[in-house]
C-alpha cells in the first residue's frame, strides 16, 4: 500500500512577485544568479516557479511568478534560513526584485489523486 491517500507534506516559503519595470532582466537575473544560489541552500527539497497566464478570480492582484521553495518540514526551513548561503539568496532577491515581492510561510500538502482514489492499494 502507498502513501495514505496519496499525501505528501512539506514546509514551503511561497515569494509573489509583481511584474517587474524590466521582465527579461528580470527573468535572466532571476535563473542565472537567484536560482543557482539558492540551489546550494542545505534542506532545500525542490523549487517550483509558475508564471500565472491570466487570473480568472478577483481583482487588482498584480502576480507575475510565485516561487515555492520547499523544505521538508518547518524544523529543515529554520536551519536552513540561519546559513549563510540562504542570506545570501535573500540578498540576491532583494537585489533583483526590490519592494516587488511578498513572502509567506507555509505547511504544504501535495495529494496524487490516483493513490487517493485506491488505485495504488
Amino acid at each position: 500500500m502507498g502513501r495514505p491517500m496519496g499525501r505528501v507534506t512539506m514546509f514551503t516559503f511561497m515569494a509573489t512577485y509583481a511584474t517587474p519595470a524590466n521582465p527579461e532582466e528580470f527573468e535572466r537575473r532571476y535563473r542565472e544568479e537567484h536560482l543557482p544560489l539558492l540551489a546550494r541552500v542545505p534542506g532545500l527539497a525542490s523549487c517550483t516557479v509558475l508564471k500565472p497566464s491570466r487570473q480568472v478570480v478577483g481583482t487588482g492582484a498584480d502576480t507575475w511568478m510565485v516561487a515555492l521553495v520547499n523544505f521538508a518540514d518547518a524544523a529543515a526551513f529554520k536551519a536552513a534560513a540561519k546559513t549563510p548561503e540562504w542570506a545570501a539568496a535573500g540578498a540576491n532577491i532583494q537585489d533583483i526584485a526590490g519592494a516587488g515581492w511578498t513572502a509567506h510561510l507555509a505547511e504544504s500538502e501535495a495529494w496524487d489523486p490516483a493513490v487517493a482514489a485506491g488505485a495504488d492499494a
